[in-house]
């Protein structure tokens, strides 16, 4: 708990994770919803490509997030290192 409030551990890492999910649920709700909203063939393909798309752009999203708080922990341990 000491860790938490002063910082030396993020609960942001964790937060992600359940982000990440939640918005592939939502994207895959949202492709279904495109898919047979009536417009046809088209509304199906483009559906599946809301779907394809979208989940490629949480994930791309949600990594890029996770490589900020992975640096700040290589940084730390460099830091932690070179005070030795």
């Amino acid at each position: 708990m000491n860790s938490l409030l002063s910082f030396d551990s993020f609960i942001t890492p964790r937060v992600i994770t359940i982000i990440y999910w939640l918005s592939l649920f939502a994207v895959f709700v949202g492709g279904i919803s495109v898919m047979f909203s009536g417009m046809g063939a088209a509304g199906f393909f483009a559906g599946l490509m809301v779907m394809v798309f979208g989940a490629i752009s949480v994930r791309v999203y949600c990594e890029l997030i996770m490589v900020i708080f992975r640096n700040n922990k290589y940084l730390k341990t460099i830091s932690e290192k070179s005070q030795l």
